[in-house]
Formats: C-alpha cells, structure tokens, sequence
C-alpha cells in the first residue's frame, strides 16, 4: 500500500488546480446508478443524456479508464477501507482528474427521484429532482436542468432575464403596511412599514420586484401583491429560500438552506415539504419526505 499511496501524494501535489487551464478541466462520470424498477433502456438514455450535457462543460475521461482504475483501487484496498468517499478520492487522484459526476436514480410505482452529486476536491455537492410519472423524455430534461443547478448556467442565464426585464418594464414603488388594522399596499408611507421596488399593476407588486421586510428581502417575481414565480427569500437570521412560489407559498421545485450548512431540496407545497430530501452539510441525506410523508431512511 505505501507505494501506491506516496504515488498518489506526488500526483495529488503536482496536478493544477481547477481553472488554471484555459481549456475546459476534465471529469470523471460514474455510471448511473438506480433504485427500483428502471429499465436498462432508460438508464443508459439518460446517461447518455448526462454525458452529452457534461460535454459542454467537461472533458469526460474514456470509461474504459475509469473502470481499470476503479478495478486497481479495489485491489488496493480492503473491503471495509473502500468507503465510497475514499474510492472516489482515490480514483481522482489515480487518474489526475478533479471532477466527478454520479447521477443515481430511484423509481417507485411510477414516480422517479433523481439525484445528481459533483465532488471535486474542495467540496461535494448534490442536486435533487422529483418526478411524478414522468416519461423519459421528460426525465432528460431534468437531467439537463440538474447538470445547470450544479455548473452554475441556469442562474446566469436568469440573471440575464431579471436584467433585460427591469429595463423594459415600468417600475415604481409601493408600501406595505397596517392601516385600520388590515395590512395592505399603499403609494404613501405609513407610520410602520415595508418598502417595495418593481414592476406594478393595478397598484399592486406584479411582475419582478424587491420587498424589504421585518422578515428579511424577497428578490423575484410577484403576481396580485403575492411571490409567485422565481424568487428568493433572505431571511434576517441566515436562512435562505430559492426556487419556486405560488400565491406566497413556497410551492414547487426549491432549496431552503438554513445557516449550520444543512439544507432542504425538492417538490414544496404551500410552504410544506412534499416531495424533499433534507441534507446535512457534508450533503448526506439525513430526512425524506415523500407525497408529505416523512419517511424513514
């Protein structure tokens, strides 16, 4: 073993650090691995789906590659020692890659979770979406869209919308506050109130806009005074919420991370977990809940 580890350091120390080539890095993919009913079809379409995806991003390493050396470290190391985290950091580091994607899926009577984790060497991340009887095809897109989450593209290019949007739309501002005891908007300040910045209609929030309250600042999309849409929500005491919104619920696809690192994923409704997978901040899954249900792991 003391030869293969001091091989391992000399490689570790001397391969360059993510972004120093200008080139696009490289990546390991594991194949897709699944839970429940899934046939061999769809697992190898959406692994297709996920490499094709990674390709605009990555250099993916041959998979004959990996396997060999996935086959070496099995070798190396006994059963106990082979943890899925010290294979995965010792195949990286055998193969002098940085990056390394796994998409796992779970199927149950119909309804789909899939679950894609990046780890590279400064941290492990995991997205997660859940599907109600989804078709493949639909499937691929959500692949597609978590491959986005973790890159970091769907958020530039929402970005480029929100901007585009407070140029071409009336903007104005309004207060929210109590008057004869019912809270409500007003065009003039109250004694006490909160202050919004957007788009309006029919004097109230309506399109893109900013609310600072005692609560903390909501930055996204509103419909008839109420979130609705994209947005987030940064609460005064480190919490955040970022995803979908439905008549001031959280309602839809989201991520709530609360200020020890953990956080909550998935399907929302009416501010209550449905479809979610709650991790802690190492991105284990510690909770499930699943059509409202908290299951147990």
């Amino acid at each position: 073993m003391k030869p293969l580890l001091l091989t391992l350091s000399f490689l570790f120390l001397s391969f360059p650090s993510f972004g120093q080539s200008s080139e696009r890095p490289e990546t390991i993919v594991v194949p897709v691995s699944v839970i429940g009913e899934v046939s061999d079809s769809r697992k190898q379409i959406l692994q297709n789906t996920l490499d094709d995806k990674l390709k605009e991003h990555f250099r993916l390493i041959p998979q004959d590659q990996f396997e060999r050396v996935q086959d070496k470290v099995f070798e190396e190391l006994d059963y106990e020692e082979c943890t899925e985290d010290q294979c995965i950091v010792m195949i990286q580091e055998m193969l002098q890659v940085e990056n390394l994607f796994h998409l796992q899926v779970i199927s149950d009577e119909g309804d789909t979770q899939l679950s894609l984790k990046w780890v590279n060497l400064d941290e492990k991340r995991v997205e997660e979406d859940y599907c109600e009887g989804c078709k493949t095809r639909e499937l691929r897109k959500r692949v597609g869209g978590l491959v986005d989450e973790l890159v970091g593209v769907k958020k530039v290019v929402k970005e480029k919308v929100v901007k585009k949007l407070n140029k071409t739309n009336p903007k104005g501002l309004l207060y929210q506050g109590f008057r004869n005891g019912k809270l409500g908007w007003f065009k003039d300040k109250l004694k006490y109130h909160w202050t919004y910045v957007g788009e309006i209609k029919n004097d109230l929030p309506n399109g893109f806009g900013e609310l600072k309250n005692y609560h903390g600042i909501y930055k996204g999309y509103w419909e008839s005074g109420k979130y609705h849409g994209d947005g987030e929500f940064v609460f005064n005491n480190g919490r955040i919420y970022k995803g979908k919104w439905k008549n001031g619920f959280y309602d839809g696809y989201g991520r709530f991370s609360l200020n020890n690192g953990s956080y909550f994923i998935g399907d929302w409704k009416e501010n209550r977990e449905w479809n979610i997978t709650k991790f802690d901040s190492n991105g284990e899954i510690i909770k499930k809940w699943v059509q409202g249900e908290k299951i147990n792991n």
